[in-house]
């Protein structure tokens, strides 16, 4: 019998309603399936709309329930596993707590089966995604077994079967995975920065602040905790028991990556040197550098060798819809960073041009303030083209600080920006707002504009 095995064993019996039926609740109930006396995984929206790899679930003996999610739902249920998009305040998650019913978040179920302990999770409002995938390269390089999963897009109860003690997990964490966790504990926990946030789902920025700082809370001395020294927020965790590691613009008090003299310089440890110029790091975008110094501590932490880190840093290019380079038509550029949910991922990215901008902006809201946004896009952006449900109070803050257009579509938006540019401007896809009015993520909404690029290189053709 396997280590596996032996942990999902602790399951057996159980009688478990898994709510939510996107990737980590598919993930939850699919493992459970063969152990558990009875898995019913149910979700709010009806069954034919679901993804057929939830509707696939009833094949492994799943009881699939759409639309309802009454507290009829828990007659016979010992266990409720919610999935991440599943506010820990739902009403049925909360009338399972009062009724006696264990509640844990798909991560924690996660965790509780994992069989190896060399755990590495990233957390913090932007570049969480980008700094995941590029520890994977870093372990890679190294030659090391890893997989990457998380909030990264491929859930971590989808991977645990393939899984062996000496396997690297380095694992993308949401401040909605870390509503719930009760005993997840990451060898390595990476804040990268925060800013306000998803206050629909918690609040108050305070509130979500003291989610992510969730991420260390069962920690020990043998851990390493990697904070952001030049993000006063992230420094502000506190009852870190874990060994601190910095990474920031200058060199810290203590271990950590930082900038001296055009040079990334480390010192993890007991290990000390100069990884690479920073202008050889391959990522673009100042707030890039932050995530690559971020991702060269924790490598360094758990004993990557530098030479490996260095080769990922100047080798690793990016993710899709995160300041994606699309196309350049009439020398004007096009450049996808649909990621850019919220303002402060916007913000980063304006930073990272030098030239005018066109902005295309657009959403839904997360209730954040836009001003700060309209105040960055004074003297850098040309004009600001607005689609989508958050349009009026985008206007409203960018009202005589830009010229303005209105689109309904993305796709009107691209068609509006080429009248707006000039040769040697930037369009840049930055919306500083959910996909959720008009697209199922960011990454189709990204996908919208790529075409619409493209489809202006073919006429321009």
């Amino acid at each position: 019998m396997s280590e596996f095995s032996d942990k999902l064993a602790a399951f057996r019996g159980r009688r478990v309603l898994v709510v939510g039926l996107g990737r980590s609740g598919v993930g939850a109930a699919k493992v459970l399936a063969p152990v558990a006396a009875r898995v019913v995984a149910s979700d709010q929206r009806p069954l034919e709309e679901l993804d057929p790899t939830a509707r696939r679930l009833s094949k492994f003996g799943v009881e699939l329930r759409g639309g309802d999610q009454g507290p009829a739902l828990l007659e016979q249920v010992d266990l409720l596993v919610r999935s991440p998009g599943v506010p820990w305040a739902a009403p049925l998650v909360a009338a399972a707590r009062e009724a006696g019913v264990e509640v844990i978040g798909e991560l924690e179920l996660a965790y509780r089966l994992l069989v190896t302990d060399r755990i590495v999770a990233v957390t913090g409002s932007n570049g969480k995604s980008t700094t995941t995938a590029l520890l994977g390269e870093m372990f890679r390089r190294a030659g090391e077994e890893v997989v990457v999963a998380g909030n990264i897009g491929v859930a971590l109860t989808a991977v645990l079967a393939e899984l062996e003690p000496t396997t690297t997990v380095v694992a993308e964490v949401s401040s909605f995975q870390l509503e719930d966790v009760a005993t997840f504990k990451p060898h390595v926990a990476v804040l990268l920065n925060l800013a306000p946030d998803h206050l629909d789902r918690h609040g108050s920025p305070a509130a979500y602040y003291r989610m992510k700082w969730r991420i260390f809370e069962n920690q020990g001395a043998g851990d390493y905790a990697v904070l952001n020294a030049d993000d006063p927020s992230s420094a502000k965790a506190d009852n870190l028991r874990a060994a601190v590691t910095l990474f920031g613009r200058r060199a810290a008090p203590g271990p950590g990556v930082w900038l001296e003299g055009g040079d990334v310089k480390y010192d993890v440890r007991g290990r000390r040197g100069t990884l690479l110029a920073a202008s050889g790091v391959r990522l673009p975008g100042p707030h890039n550098l932050s995530n690559a110094m971020a991702a060269a501590c924790a490598s360094l932490a758990v004993g990557v060798p530098a030479a490996a880190v260095a080769e990922a840093l100047a080798s690793f290019e990016g993710l899709p819809h995160r300041l994606e380079f699309t196309g350049e038509v009439a020398r004007v550029r096009y450049v996808n960073d649909s990621k850019a949910t919220n303002v402060a991922s916007a913000l980063a990215a304006l930073a990272s041009f030098d030239g005018p901008i066109v902005l295309i902006a657009g959403g839904k809201s997360k209730g954040e303030d836009f001003a700060a946004l309209a105040s960055a896009a004074r003297g850098k952006v040309r004009a600001a083209i607005l689609y989508g449900a958050a349009q009026e109070e985008l206007a409203a803050a960018f009202a005589g600080v830009v010229p303005l257009e209105r689109a309904a579509t993305v796709k009107e938006a691209v068609a509006k920006a080429v009248g707006a540019a000039r040769p040697g401007d930037t369009v840049l896809l930055s919306p500083a707002c959910t996909s959720w009015d008009q697209y199922r993520d960011f990454e189709e909404r990204g996908d919208d504009f790529k075409r619409a690029v493209a489809d202006l290189s073919r006429g321009a053709g």
